[in-house]
């Protein structure tokens, strides 16, 4: 079922509300997809939809793009190589030595040549360390042709949006977007209970007891 807050209108599946926040970064996902943008910050508090807005995006897209996901952690650049390695066939003790970007630059060409666009996810972001950081943005730098062969989008916590002021975006990628997820207003609180087939509610209690998150309201 397709379901919009208000007047917002937009896709949607089953018990995702598109809001206007959603709708704004869903937008910024579909410039991704096209090539307009090759970086997206996606941020936003635990529970305001991050996971489920990019699986919508992915399944607007699945035959243009392949989606490689990777979950960042505090283990450094090493781990985050040995990611892409495993995802894309390429010898995990090449990962910890200097051949693994020119290999990882191949892969990327030869999907590239196959008319697949490759998208790297990298989920929990707001754990990244200053060194893998920098190798995010050496990633986001890759081209050949005149073409980016990898787009890239972060998805995190609030806190990863300090990491990225105009000057960094501008540094990592010339066509780049921050992407912020809210939590529920009021109206939008009460039209997402309606989604979850909730009975007879209070509203306001449940808006004042949850603020407005979209996973502390659907507990």
């Amino acid at each position: 079922d397709l379901h919009a807050s208000g007047n917002q209108a937009g896709p949607q599946e089953g018990d995702f509300l598109m809001t206007a926040s959603r709708l704004s970064a869903l937008a910024d996902l579909r410039r991704l997809a096209t090539g307009l943008l090759n970086f997206v910050v996606l941020g936003g508090a635990k529970g305001t939809g991050k996971t489920s807005l990019i699986e919508h995006w992915q399944r607007e897209n699945d035959t243009s793009l392949a989606l490689v996901r990777a979950t960042a952690s505090n283990n450094g650049p090493s781990a985050l190589m040995k990611q892409l390695a495993t995802a894309f066939s390429i010898d995990p003790e090449i990962a910890a030595s200097g051949d693994f970007l020119s290999q990882w630059r191949s892969a990327l060409s030869a999907s590239g040549r196959r008319g697949v666009n490759t998208v790297l996810v990298i989920d929990n972001a707001e754990r990244l360390d200053t060194k893998t950081l920098e190798l995010v943005q050496l990633f986001a730098s890759l081209r050949q042709d005149g073409r980016n062969l990898l787009r890239i989008l972060v998805s995190g916590r609030p806190e990863l949006l300090s990491h990225f002021d105009d000057a960094t975006l501008k540094a990592i990628a010339g066509h780049s977007a921050v992407a912020r997820l809210e939590n529920f207003t009021l109206t939008e609180t009460a039209d997402f209970m309606k989604v979850l087939g909730a009975p007879a509610f209070d509203e306001g209690e449940i808006y004042r007891a949850s603020h407005g998150n979209p996973g502390a309201i659907a507990e």
